[in-house]
């Protein structure tokens, strides 16, 4: 038998092997749980990384890193299967903020987005509530007397001053045929009005335009299906029949949507055939695709589109291929600077994985992701201050006096709100029936208990709408003015 001998070195390391096991295994009988963190543990990617490094290297098995990395994974969500919509919302957002993954409840909200049960208006987050930009023609708003501008304060008495748009669309769309109302402040005039609508079977109209005697203006809301190219191919046929051949683009607000409905729309305004729009460019760039025009574009005269930092994708393109061709002059403020497009691959079990797998090009083959289009025209629109009317003081302190019977400074000043929000002709210091009627009104606007008495909680509401009223200004469409200026100049 032939005899081994180990150097000192190598009798060394065995010992410390020996002591390390010995004390691992030690550690395994006499604590069951796990030590606490020591206070001050370094718990960050460097950290994770400097872990991930050793272990990939001194790994007793030839194991590749991405192997390393599903396996914990895989382990931890078997650990936590909560775990899993963070775990996958972590890779799908580490390349960027637009690849997401679509679980099956979210699939069917977009399934279903086009084609819902409302009254027809859409909201915007403005001076922290929640105000109406726009209203379906036609729609039960529209015909109830609801205006652009009007702030929502409750639905149904439910107040929404304080929700998330998320939140209020959870409960403002319902079955067809319900019926809703709907309380709005109207910033023109500082009434508190209430609307009661029935809902109706809504399609989103996504292109709306208005025409003026020679020219037209347009409002695209997104480009986010065929709907959106048949509306638009609609519009050409009215302005051609009625002999119009300038356009204002409204594209503020516009957050994009799909890449081959805005080049069929573009194909109609840019005359002539073989003109490159974008370049599409995937990972592998000698697999770019360049599309170009088909000869269908017509001749269009004066063109004007208005842009802001929330015109965004194709939105953009749309706008940096006209200015790009000199068709069209961009008025507005730089816009978001998105010129990637995802990709929806649908999984067995019906969810949705968006990858972010191309950027576009200008026609001249400029890159303008985070970059965005910067017009031609930079113009921001300006506010007017609004001024309301003086009223005397109302606070925890007075307000008990103002109650039913009762004559006090405190009816005089609680009477002065109700003015200012339409409900009385006028302020005294008597509170009479009119006083607890109008307050009643109010307080079923408010989404609080019709009492008719001047209580802490309807003061705290009453205090809290016309706070909010003084913080609306007056906005001055100047984008909108200077576009149109341009236009009555050709006349």
């Amino acid at each position: 038998m032939k005899t081994a001998y180990l150097s000192k070195r190598t009798w060394a390391l065995i010992l410390a092997l020996a002591l390390v096991f010995s004390l691992v295994g030690y550690a395994a009988d006499e604590a069951a749980e796990p030590a606490p963190v020591t206070t001050g543990e370094q718990r960050d990617f460097a950290k994770f990384k400097e872990i991930f490094d050793l272990y990939n290297e001194y790994y007793y098995l030839d194991k590749a890193p991405e192997d390393m990395l599903l396996d914990a994974i895989k382990l931890l969500m078997e650990e936590d299967p909560a775990l899993y919509r963070e775990l996958v919302d972590a890779l799908m957002s580490s390349g960027d903020k637009y690849s997401h993954y679509l679980d099956s409840e979210e699939v069917a909200a977009l399934d279903a987005q086009k084609i819902y049960g409302g009254v027809g208006v859409t909201v915007a987050i403005e001076n922290a509530g929640l105000a109406i930009t726009e209203i379906t023609p036609g729609s039960p708003a529209e015909t109830a007397g609801i205006l652009v501008g009007d702030v929502i304060v409750s639905i149904d008495g439910r107040p929404v001053m304080n929700l998330t748009l998320d939140t209020v669309a959870e409960f403002a769309r319902g079955e067809v045929g319900t019926k809703v109302v709907y309380n709005v402040l109207r910033p023109a005039s500082g009434e508190l009005l209430s609307f009661e609508m029935v809902r109706e079977e809504l399609t989103m109209v996504t292109v709306t335009y208005e025409l003026k005697d020679d020219y037209a203006i347009c409002r695209i809301n997104d480009f986010s299906g065929l709907l959106t190219f048949f509306e638009f191919y609609d519009f050409l046929g009215v302005i051609e029949e009625a002999g119009i051949d300038d356009v204002i683009f409204d594209l503020r607000n516009n957050p994009g949507g799909d890449l081959a409905v805005v080049l069929d729309m573009l194909n109609y305004l840019i005359p002539g055939e073989g003109k490159p729009i974008t370049t599409v460019i995937p990972r592998d760039e000698t697999k770019s695709v360049t599309y170009s025009t088909t000869g269908r574009g017509r001749e269009m005269g004066k063109m004007v589109i208005l842009v802001d930092g929330h015109t965004a994708s194709a939105a953009e393109l749309f706008a940096v291929v006209l200015q790009e061709y000199q068709l069209a002059t961009v008025i507005g403020t730089a816009t978001f600077g998105k010129a990637i497009g995802q990709t929806y691959f649908t999984l067995d079990d019906g969810t949705i994985a968006a990858i972010t797998t191309l950027q576009a090009t200008t026609p001249t083959g400029r890159k303008y992701n985070e970059l965005g289009v910067t017009p031609d025209v930079y113009m921001v629109n300006s506010e007017t201050p609004r001024v309301l009317p003086a009223c005397d003081p109302l606070n925890f302190e007075n307000f008990t006096s103002a109650r039913i019977g009762a004559e006090s400074a405190a009816t005089r000043a609680l009477e002065q709100r109700l003015v200012l929000l339409g409900f009385l002709k006028d302020a005294d210091t008597l509170f009479d029936e009119d006083t607890a009627y109008a307050l009643s009104v109010f307080q079923s606007r408010a989404g609080l208990a019709a009492t008719g008495m001047f209580d802490r909680e309807t003061l705290i509401a009453l205090t809290d709408t016309v706070n909010y009223l003084k913080t609306i200004t007056v906005k001055n469409d100047d984008q909108l003015i200077a576009a149109v200026a341009m236009m009555e100049e050709q006349g």
